[in-house]
């Protein structure tokens, strides 16, 4: 992908930098808040059974 000749311009290198934070952003937080809510839950089924 980058050995190519010339290679990606750095506008286009940017913009894959950037998407790939967001992404990262984007999965932490969908991380993050699985674990907050996941003690929640057991504990919600707990008290059922």
């Amino acid at each position: 992908m980058f050995g190519g000749p010339g290679g990606p311009s750095g506008e286009d290198q940017k913009k894959l930098q950037e998407q790939y934070a967001y992404d990262t952003l984007k999965l932490a937080g969908v991380v993050a808040g699985v674990l907050w809510v996941s003690p929640i839950v057991f504990h919600f089924i707990k008290r059922q059974f």
